[in-house]
This record gives C-alpha cells, structure tokens and sequence, in this order.
C-alpha cells in the first residue's frame, strides 16, 4: 500500500517514534524509506550569529548519521536521510514529490487539553492540512512495533471524509487482513450549547447514529468486508480515544474534515484535531480513499 515513505525527523524523540515505525512497515512489506531533517532558522537570527547555519548542518548530519547506523544495526534497514534548509512543511512536501513518496510520516508533540497543545502552525498539523499523500502521525515510541495494523478504528459520520477513512480501512482489511471497528459517538450536552436535549431528541439522536452507521455497513457489504459497528456516547474526540484504547486498536484512520489553508480551515477545536494531539496510538490521516 505505501511503497514509499517519507519521515519528517529532527533527531527528537518523537521524530524517531516516527522513523522507527515507518521502519517497520518497510521491512514487514518492503518498499523505500527516506527521512528529512529541515534546518530552519530565522532570517535576524543569521544575520546574528551566521555561525549558527553550519552549526545546524552539522546537528543534522549526525543526527542523520546515528540514527541510520541504529536502525541499520536494529533492523537492518537501509535508507536515505536528507538534509534541506527552509520552512519544514514547505521542505517536507517538496521532497514527497520529489520522491514519489505515498506516505509521509511525523510524530507530534500535542498533549492533552486544548491549552497545552501545539499551536496551528506546528509541522505535524500543517502536514495533515496539506499534504497530498496520506499522513501517519506518530505520538511515542512504539515498543511492540510490527510493521502492520491489525486492529483499526474509523470514526465515521457518513461524510464523505468519513467515508473516504472507511475505503481505506477498507484495503487494510483485504491486504492485511485487519479488523475493522466504526465508530459513532453521540455528543454530550457539553458538545451540544445552545441546545436543550430533551428525552424525546435524544432518542432521536440514538435513531440517527444508528441510521449512519448502517450507511457504513452497507458500504462494508457492498466491498465483502466485516465490520463491528460501535455506538457511543461522550465528549466525541475523548470517546474515540478510548474506546481505541479499550478494544486494543493499533489504528485509527480519520479524514481530513475540510481542512483546508489559512483561514479556510475549520478552527483550532475540530474533533480531528483533538485526536491527532490526544491519541498515544498512530493516526492515519488520508487523502486519497481506497488507493
């Protein structure tokens, strides 16, 4: 499915989280790896210190050369580390076109409450917004890292976003083999302001999620694929991380919700957002459906 990857490092604990996962997944399933390292640094900060550019360079090359000698001697995975100066995200997705790269992966220093997470213009958000190709982000290192995903959860509302997740998950079924949960959470009244939930509505809101979720096993029929079907209800980003965490997925693949560029994008609080920052487990965000 990936045949080429591309992993976004900067020597940090969390960028290796994210090599050594795409690691995995090549030498499980073949395929060519590539990470880059961005050197950036501010224009006043140059002219300052000029000497600051070489040193970075120099940070980058042996943080390059140690973790490829690591891996080479873990687990015997060759691959190519690049080195570019500019803005990360810009770099970052140069270089995915430049190496036909199907997947581009990154890990991400977001922690829980909206407070203590990064801000917008941090990589691993501005990757999943614009990236072409889909976005696997990487929260920790992974001890027990296989190289595949046999346990995934879609959060599904029957969007098309949604439903591009789902076809996704879809092949991971007929490729791989894994299980497949969807997901609907009911919103709590916390989520739901400006709006009284009466019995009455919230009976309704049971009979819709239900009406969406047979929408995703129809789908699921429709391409011979078994589907467990979840309905929940809670603060909706929360919810999903734990039941992920409850039922032992090593998955969970989301669409991108109209995210779009500059002011465009949905704010800062979409339940996409949330669980790419609150999630311990990998987050798959895709771009393209069932390719």
């Amino acid at each position: 499915m990936y045949e080429t990857i591309l992993v976004a490092f900067d020597g940090s604990e969390y960028s290796k989280a994210g090599l050594l996962e795409a690691a995995h997944w090549i030498k499980k399933h073949g395929g060519n790896l590539y990470a880059i390292y961005v050197v950036h640094f501010y224009e006043e900060e140059f002219l300052i210190f000029p000497e600051l550019r070489e040193k970075k360079i120099n940070v980058a090359f042996n943080e390059c050369t140690k973790v490829r000698e690591e891996l080479k001697e873990k687990l015997g995975i060759e691959f190519q580390c690049i080195i570019k100066e500019g803005e990360p995200t810009e770099e970052i997705i140069e270089e995915a076109k430049t190496v036909n790269a199907t997947l581009i992966v990154a890990g991400t220093y977001g922690k829980k409450g909206y407070l203590k997470r990064l801000v917008l213009g941090s990589v691993s958000t501005e990757l999943c917004l614009n990236s072409p190709v889909d976005v696997l982000i990487v929260k920790k290192p992974c001890e027990a890292c296989r190289g595949e995903y046999k346990n995934i959860l879609i959060p599904f509302d029957n969007s098309d976003f949604s439903k591009m997740a789902l076809r996704k998950a879809f092949r991971f079924y007929k490729e791989y083999q894994s299980a497949i949960n969807v997901i609907y959470v009911l919103p709590t009244r916390m989520e739901l302001v400006d709006f009284y939930v009466t019995p009455h509505i919230k009976q309704k809101m049971q009979e819709e999620g239900e009406k969406i979720l047979k929408e995703a096993q129809k789908l699921a029929e429709n391409e011979k694929v078994p589907i467990e079907i979840i309905i929940e209800e809670g603060l909706v980003a929360d919810k999903i991380i734990e039941v992920a965490k409850n039922r032992g997925c090593d998955l969970i693949i989301i669409g991108p919700y109209g995210w779009k560029r500059t002011i465009e994008r949905r704010l800062i609080g979409s339940i996409t957002e949330k669980i790419l920052h609150i999630s311990e487990i990998p987050v798959l965000v895709v771009k393209e459906g069932g390719r």
